[in-house]
């Protein structure tokens, strides 16, 4: 009976996985991403279509939320995620992020996220300017 009302799903190995569908939005885990290592990040994205929520799970994660200005091109401001705190990145922002090795992230969007609907920008982080921003606001 509890099987007809609970879905419980796990996932622990590396790489990015959907777990959860559901009326239009999908729950992810983003663990462990090599290509998401400072020295391997070279690209960022945004999703047109979708805001994105991540919350920290387990490890060290930092967001990078890009600006695009006329004057300076693009500025990456870094955020420092805290655990089990909801950062939500709006659509239509550049961003990505850096992992450190067993870092787990819960990934929350909607589930047509996906290529049709997200652009990407080549990211070189030895020339872009970087604002240390440490850690986002408090939550209201």
């Amino acid at each position: 009976m509890l099987e007809d009302v609970l879905d419980v799903q796990s996932w622990n190995e590396p790489g990015y996985r959907s777990l959860v569908f559901s009326d239009g939005w999908r729950a992810a885990m983003l663990n462990d991403v090599s290509r998401f290592y400072r020295e391997n990040v070279n690209e960022l994205q945004r999703h047109n279509t979708s805001d994105e929520l991540f919350i920290l799970l387990r490890g060290h994660c930092e967001l990078l939320i890009g600006e695009v200005s006329e004057e300076q091109g693009m500025i990456l401001n870094r955020v420092t995620l805290k655990p089990n705190a909801f950062y939500t990145v709006r659509r239509g922002v550049w961003h990505s992020h850096i992992l450190e090795k067993d870092t787990s992230v819960a990934v929350i969007e909607n589930a047509d996220v996906g290529q049709m609907n997200t652009d990407y920008m080549a990211l070189d982080l030895s020339t872009t300017e970087i604002r240390e921003t440490g850690e986002a606001p408090d939550a209201d």
